[in-house]
């Protein structure tokens, strides 16, 4: 949590007076597709991540409240990245969605802020499926979830560890 979403949110309170003083800046926050579906062995995880997205919207409603704001926010929902060969593991990913390359994920990033869009999903597809699938029954959204299986394993990841 201290990582994941507490970081987030000290970051913006530490740069947001600045921001607020001069009614000008572009706060970005990366949260995570896991902060749209739900998956096994990584709950606190994606808590994490619903705090994100769930900050980041009400931030972004508190500076659209401000008279003539001109602060923007973006919240970029990657999937699963392709870690940097150097970095350290700290799961087991195996999804039918495939990881997604630093680089291409920052272009993307860039081109959103470029394009001061609110929100961003990566890869962009998963959008329109995350869209189509809340509108389904749950008994539905269980077989495509049994279907599209995404294990993740690590250490501190079950049940038990991720509640306490």
């Amino acid at each position: 949590m201290d990582v994941n979403l507490m970081s987030n949110i000290k970051m913006v309170r530490e740069f947001l007076p600045d921001m607020l003083e001069n009614n000008t800046g572009h706060i970005v926050c990366i949260s995570s597709i896991a902060a749209l579906t739900a998956a096994v062995n990584v709950s606190a995880y994606f808590a994490s991540k619903y705090g994100v997205t769930g900050f980041m919207h009400c931030l972004r409603e508190e500076l659209r409240s401000r008279k003539d704001n001109r602060i923007l926010t973006t919240l970029v929902h990657p999937s699963f990245l392709n870690p940097a060969d150097n970095s350290v593991k700290h799961w087991d990913v195996k999804s039918r969605l495939g990881a997604l390359s630093i680089p291409d994920v920052a272009s993307v990033i860039i081109e959103a802020i470029k394009m001061e869009k609110s929100q961003v999903i990566i890869p962009g597809y998963m959008f329109y499926l995350l869209c189509f699938i809340r509108f389904l029954p749950q008994k539905a959204i269980d077989l495509w979830r049994d279907i599209c299986r995404t294990e993740i394993t690590g250490q501190g990841w079950v049940l038990s560890a991720s509640l306490t």
